[in-house]
C-alpha cells in the first residue's frame, strides 16, 4: 500500500490585536455648539447630539429641515457671536 501524504502542519494563526484610541469626553464638540461645515465655511450648524465623543455628531445646518450624522472632521469650530439654527425633534 503507498504511503499516504500528510498535511504540513500550520503554525497557528495570530491574531492581530489593536486598541481604538482613547477620547476624553472633553474632546471635541459638544451638544449646543455652533460649528462650520469644513468644506463650506458659510454654512453654519448647530450641535444636537454627540453620538461619538471626538468622533460624531448629529447636526442641524441652518439651510437643512433635518438633523444628519456628521464626523468631527467635517466640522470647525464657528467664531464666537454666530447663532446657529434651532434643534428640531428629530435630533
Amino acid at each position: 500500500m503507498p504511503k499516504r501524504k500528510t498535511a504540513a502542519k500550520k503554525a497557528p494563526a495570530r491574531k492581530l490585536v489593536t486598541r481604538a484610541a482613547t477620547f476624553l469626553p472633553t474632546v471635541g464638540f459638544q451638544a449646543g455648539d455652533v460649528v462650520l461645515d469644513a468644506a463650506d465655511p458659510a454654512r453654519v450648524a448647530t450641535v444636537c447630539k454627540v453620538l461619538d465623543p471626538g468622533l460624531s455628531y448629529r447636526v442641524r445646518f441652518a439651510d437643512d429641515t433635518q438633523c444628519i450624522g456628521v464626523t468631527q472632521s467635517s466640522l470647525t469650530p464657528a467664531p464666537s457671536g454666530v447663532s446657529g439654527p434651532p434643534c428640531t425633534p428629530d435630533c
